[in-house]
Formats: C-alpha cells, structure tokens, sequence
C-alpha cells in the first residue's frame, strides 16, 4: 500500500522541476524591456527665451481736472469703449463761469485804456482839460493875491501868525491844482509817453493772461478722452467734490502689449521687431518686440521690453496687469537636441542609449531649451537614444527595439 503513494510522489516532484525549469526561461526573455528610439544628429533649431510677463496697453492715460469742484455728470462706466474726444465726466462749472466773466471785463477794460492812450484825446476832452486848466490858473491868480495881500497886513501887525499860515496853504492848494490840471491839459494835447503805452499795454497783458487761465479752466471742466480704446476705471461719482489733480477716469488704449524683464544676457540677443509667441490660458498669439529699454529696473537689474500682440486678447479677458508666458526669439541654435521627456533625474540629468541592444546610462549637462526640445551635452552624433520606455531600464539591461515613426 506504501509503494504506490512513494511512486505518485516522485512523479509529482520531477512534474513540478519540469516546470520549474520551463519558467526560468520565460523569465529571461521578460527581462529584455521593448523601447522606442531615435538617432541622434546634429542640428539646429530655433532658440526662444521664456519669460513671465505681464498684460498692458500701449498707452494708458489717467484724466484728472485742473481745478477742484463737484462731479456734474459722469458719462461712461468701466469697461466701456470710447473714441477720442468723447465726454468721459464734468465738472460743474457755474462758479469758474463767473470768473471767467470777471475776468474778461477787466480785459476789455485795460484794452480800452491802452487803445485810448494810443489814440490820443478827443476835441471835447481837449476843450474840457483846457477849461479846467483855466479855471485853476483863476483861482491861483485869486488865492496868490490875497497871499501878497495879507502878507503886507501881517507884516503892519494886523493879522495872526495863525491867518497867515491858513493864507499862505490856501495858495499852495491853489498853484498844485493848477499845477495838475496844466499837466492835465499837456498830455491831453500830446498824447501818453512812451513809457505810459508799454505800461497800459502791460496791464492789459496781465488781464489778457488772467482771462486764458480762467477759460481754460472753464473748458478743463469737460474731461474728454484723448485716445481710442477702453474705460479701465472712474473713480469718482456725481455728486462727489474732487481736488484738482487728482483722478478721476484712466483710459487705455486699443492697442494691447505685454511687458517683460530680460536679464543683461538675454537683452543683447534681441532687438526690435524680433517675433515673440505669447500664451495666457487658452490663448496664444504672435507678437513682434516694439521697444527694449536701455537703462535696467533699479530694483530687478532687468531690462524692459515691451511686446505688440499681433492678434487681440478678447476684451473680457483682457486685464491690466493679468500673467502672461512670452517665448523670445533668439535665432538659431545648433547641436544635439533631444526631447525633454527622454531625461531622467536622479540628482543627476542623465538618458539612456542603446548599445548592442543593452541600455547604457549617460549624464548629461542640459543647454537651451525650446518647446519640447533641449540642447543636451555629452550625447555623440549617431547614438541611439531611448524616447520611450527608458523609465524601466537599468544600466546595461537588456532591451528590444521596437518600431516607431519607420525606425527600428
């Protein structure tokens, strides 16, 4: 009864051997990891520089009033496009009026005095300044001869000191008012001197000038848009008293750009009118360099460059300062390019290639970067260098290639 169950034993191990041995050999095989490969050349490619830049507007006005006052009217709300010259907000301009008023009638007042000057005097004002002249030689001829008069009864004691001197004043009255009227009655008859014309005429200047300020005053109080494009805030509302300078409406113009910092490296590589891609989101659009400042940021050290984008961002993404990527165009650039997803990191940047169908670890140093694609060194033109599967090999592992884009 023992004999068989030994027999039935011996068969079971020499089955299970069997086995054995049969799966050692398909482990072997599994061993060798398929991968995807390309050949490595020399070659150039296009360089473009990243960058973060930020959203902005060709020009960006900010509208404030010469003068303070209250808020009329306000006319246009954020977001809103408006054209050149449109009404943006007034300011209530009743008591500028007045001025403005005032003003010209002091003007048309000291003109009427220098044209009357240049001029000269009219036949009826020269017979008038001539009567009065008279009248005033009557009486100083009167007030001088009472003086000579009483002069002879003071000196024979019959009159005071006192009624001497009130005598003798009287007669001085008298020769200073001839004495005016005579001068009275000369320039009427000559004219105004010289001096006395600029001195008129300066007096209307000072008027004249007064009367612009305050008109322009009075225009400065309907606040118009002076570009094309959009309303990007109103910071005041009707009703509200504002002080003059400060702001009260900001517009930008139709003309969207985008704004970035290059290091003193990467400025000398470009200059204006270098084509640019820009990409927020979704959105991606061409754009050309239009201006690279010449003095660096004092804070950054970098230097600004301006962007135009060649299509428009949609209006209600658009927004003043939003994040945007720039790539640079720097020219070309030539050497072993392979893809970025092809390199492996372990502390070191390093790829794999492939030798004799093992897979053979290489570092390498990374240089440019452009799309997908980086400048790599310490590869060798002609290798075959692992693009896919390169994440389950090790060093020296065996690998079969398998094909991908007609390579084997």
């Amino acid at each position: 009864m023992r004999k068989p169950i030994a027999f039935a034993s011996i068969v079971l191990l020499f089955v299970i051997a069997v086995s054995g041995c049969g799966n050692g050999s398909d482990n072997t095989q599994i061993k060798s990891k398929p991968v995807e490969v390309m050949e490595l050349e020399q070659q150039q490619q296009p360089v473009e520089m990243h960058y973060l830049a930020q959203l902005n507007a060709d020009q960006v006005q900010s509208y404030s009033f010469k003068s303070s006052g209250k808020i009329a009217a306000v006319y246009v709300a954020k977001g809103q496009h408006v054209d050149a010259g449109e009404l943006l907000v007034a300011l209530d301009s009743q008591d500028i009026g007045y001025m403005v008023d005032a003003s010209s009638a002091q003007a048309d007042a000291a003109m009427a005095q220098y044209e009357k000057a240049v001029n000269g005097a009219t036949p009826e004002e020269i017979r008038i300044a001539e009567a009065n002249m008279e009248k005033a030689s009557d009486a100083y001829d009167f007030a001088l001869a009472d003086f000579e008069r009483y002069k002879a009864l003071f000196a024979a004691g019959a009159i005071s000191q006192q009624q001497m001197d009130g005598i003798e004043l009287t007669m001085n009255l008298r020769k200073a008012e001839f004495d005016q009227a005579a001068a009275t009655y000369t320039r009427t008859v000559e004219g105004s001197r010289e001096e006395d014309l600029r001195a008129l005429y300066a007096q209307y200047n000072m008027a004249a000038a007064d009367y612009n300020a305050k008109s322009s005053l009075l225009s400065d109080c309907q606040m118009c848009s002076k570009i094309d494009g959009f309303v990007v805030d109103v910071l005041q509302e009707e009703g509200e008293m504002v002080a003059a300078g400060y702001p009260v409406a900001i517009v930008r113009s139709e003309i969207q750009t985008v704004e970035t910092g290059l290091s003193q490296k990467d400025v000398k590589r470009i200059s204006l009118n270098s084509s640019a891609r820009v990409v927020m989101g979704d959105f991606h659009c061409k754009a050309v360099i239009n201006e690279i400042s010449q003095v660096p940021d004092k804070e950054s050290g970098t230097y600004l460059v301006k962007l135009i984008l060649n299509e428009r961002i949609p209006e209600a993404a658009f927004y003043l300062g939003s994040n945007a990527d720039v790539f640079i165009s720097a020219g070309m650039s030539e050497g072993i390019w392979i893809p970025v997803e092809s390199i492996l990191n372990d502390g070191e940047d390093y790829v794999y290639v492939i030798k004799e169908d093992r897979a053979v670890r290489k570092n390498i140093n990374l240089g440019t970067v452009t799309g997908d694609m980086v400048m790599a060194d310490g590869l060798a033109e002609g290798e075959s260098l692992v693009v896919k599967g390169m994440k389950n090999l090790t060093n020296g592992g065996s690998v079969t290639i398998v094909e991908t884009d007609g390579q084997k």
